[in-house]
């Protein structure tokens, strides 16, 4: 039992000492520091915004796996890292949470399996999110 909260004291001090720095930063450059919900990030296709099970490994997908490494959309077809579409959901998230504040200057805390947001393009190269223009008279 003590190993386990060694482990857990340990983690959560490096969590706060990470976030404490990255509040700091924000506020150094002038940036403000806002929080996305994590969850279904890692299950839910970043393309077309269903949830997808997860295997454990792209060339396995006999049993479907809660906790498995890669994600498969029957949806779309998209087949890729759970860590990759849960960052680009994130993304997701926080394009939708931009357009929101310039079109109304005010933000409703979005999911990621909400309508409002937007899927991610895919390429060859990898997927990309398109920005909001960053001021009013921005041309696209």
């Amino acid at each position: 039992m003590r190993g386990r909260w060694r482990q857990y004291r340990k983690n959560t001090t490096i969590r706060g000492e990470i976030w404490r720095l990255l509040k700091y930063k924000c506020a150094l450059a002038g940036i403000r520091l806002r929080t996305v919900p994590p969850q279904h990030t890692s299950h839910t296709c970043p393309r077309c915004g269903k949830a997808a099970p997860t295997y454990r490994s792209p060339a396995d997908r006999s049993t479907v796996e809660d906790g498995g490494r890669w994600l498969w959309c029957d949806m779309c077809g998209i087949n890729a890292d759970r860590e990759y579409a849960a960052c680009l959901n994130i993304a997701r998230l926080g394009v939708t949470l931009l357009t929101q504040l310039q079109a109304s200057s005010t933000a409703k805390r979005s999911v990621v399996r909400d309508q409002v947001v937007k899927p991610a393009s895919s390429t060859g190269a990898g997927a990309g999110l398109l920005l909001p223009p960053p001021g009013s008279h921005a041309r696209r």
